[in-house]
């Protein structure tokens, strides 16, 4: 922590306004410092371009928090391994470091795609879409879950409970529950965890019903977010 703060120090009276390269300059820090490093790293984005590569997607979240408090743009990364080979980048984050929405995008992004290649597809090759679409809607019901209400409420990363959140708790509604079982419950039964039973004939479901859930899970996440400033 003194060799980080040492360099921050350094980097602030350097006239030269060059980037700095960062490789996770987090490690065995606790959290504290973890935010204290975001936040720092944001502020100097306002006067000179920062690199931070990272494999760690708490820290990446913390860092986007802190951008976006600081109002400086982020341009998103991913440097992927395809099979025993690394180094290749991709634009965007990887689904598990991915927000609510931007998970929204990859998957209205995926039913666009599967809308227009539906005829072109067999049963199984459609069924494999469908069960990729539906796997990616109920993560996203979980993510949900976990970003704009457990989260709002507990703060993981300092161990800290958000009293003037909690009143958040006593908006949710019978009706919010009910909607969230039933979206949840259905796109996670389209999901290929299970053996479909011959008995039941399992049709995989049009991308217009995946449509429709998209529609529904973007709703409920506006309403439940809503619930934070009342």
């Amino acid at each position: 922590m003194l060799g980080l703060a040492g360099f921050f120090t350094e980097t602030e009276f350097d006239a030269s306004k060059s980037a700095v390269v960062f490789d996770d300059p987090v490690t065995s820090l606790d959290h504290v410092r973890r935010d204290k490093v975001a936040d720092r790293l944001a502020q100097l984005a306002k006067s000179r371009q920062i690199i931070v590569f990272t494999h760690d997607v708490a820290f990446l979240s913390d860092l986007l928090k802190s951008a976006a408090s600081a109002k400086v743009e982020v341009t998103a990364r991913t440097i992927q391994r395809r099979g025993d080979v690394p180094g290749y980048v991709a634009d965007g984050f990887p689904w598990k470091a991915q927000d609510v929405g931007q998970r929204m995008n990859t998957i209205h992004n995926e039913i666009t795609a599967l809308t227009k290649n539906r005829q072109n597809l067999n049963d199984d090759e459609y069924e494999q879409c469908v069960s990729k679409i539906a796997g990616l809607l109920s993560e996203t019901w979980e993510r949900v879950v976990t970003s704009e209400i457990i989260n709002r409420v507990y703060d993981r990363s300092k161990s800290e409970v958000r009293p003037q959140m909690v009143r958040m708790l006593a908006k949710i509604t019978r009706e919010d529950n009910a909607e969230y079982q039933d979206g949840y419950g259905k796109t996670s039964k389209w999901v290929r965890r299970h053996d479909k039973a011959e008995e039941t004939n399992y049709v995989a479901p049009e991308p217009n019903e995946l449509e429709a859930e998209y529609d529904r899970l973007k709703a409920w996440q506006k309403r439940i977010k809503s619930y934070q400033n009342t």
